[in-house]
Order: C-alpha cells, then structure tokens, then sequence
C-alpha cells in the first residue's frame, strides 16, 4: 500500500495520557476503510533494541475510529496510558522512535505495512 512510511514525530509528556489521531487516506484523499484491519505500533529507546518500552495493538491502545467527514472508518487513535508515557518518560531515552504497522490481513503477515514512523521525543515535568 504506502511505498514509504509518513514520518510523524510524538511529544510525550511524563505522566499525563495522551492520545493522537492519524487519519489514513488514499492518494485521492479517499479514507480508506479499515474495518477487518490488524494494527500494531510499538516505542523503543533505538531501532536495535530488543525490548520496547511499549507495545500497542488493537483494544490495548489503538483503536478504529470514524472520519467526522465520513461515514467511514478512516482513523487510527494512538492512545497512550498515563502509566506508558511515565515508562517511556522515566526510560532516560530522552529522545526514542516509533513506528505503526498495519495488517490488512487483520493478523501480521506477508501483506502488512508499516504506515507511519518517527522519532519519540519526551518531555519531562517538573510538577509530579
């Protein structure tokens, strides 16, 4: 589908949940209708760690939501858990990456894609 990921870079902030809204849309500016669809995004300190910091799919923090435009689903909600912003804010990455895949399959397979990468920069707070 998407030949090159868009690049689309995350603030978080320590300890406040905070959610963030891709709308995905053809080269005609068409949604594109994500019923059936699998979705996975992960955070990592670095590209070549092993463990990430975070893990995200479907019902446990990305979800399908509806184009306001349309009547169709055309959206991805990355919602981050104030307990997952803390866990990457206090990581001491400072600064990591991201990215989302997303399996028309529904499940990971030979078909999926990563739509959208980028760096994770954090925000620390001094108020706790």
């Amino acid at each position: 589908m998407a030949a090159k990921p868009y690049r689309r870079n995350l603030v978080i902030r320590q300890g406040a949940a905070q959610g963030f809204l891709f709308v995905v849309r053809d080269i005609n500016g068409s949604p594109i209708v994500l019923s059936g669809w699998g979705a996975r995004a992960m955070i990592r300190g670095a590209y070549a760690d092993l463990v990430p910091l975070v893990t995200l799919g479907l019902g446990t923090g990305l979800a399908v939501v509806n184009d306001p435009t349309s009547s169709t689903l055309s959206g991805l909600q990355v919602q981050l858990s104030s307990t997952q912003a803390t866990t990457v804010a206090t990581s001491g990455i400072g600064k990591g990456v991201w990215d989302l895949w997303l399996d028309p399959s529904g499940t990971p397979d030979g078909s999926s894609f990563m739509l959208i990468k980028g760096e994770v920069v954090v925000e620390p707070t001094a108020t706790r």
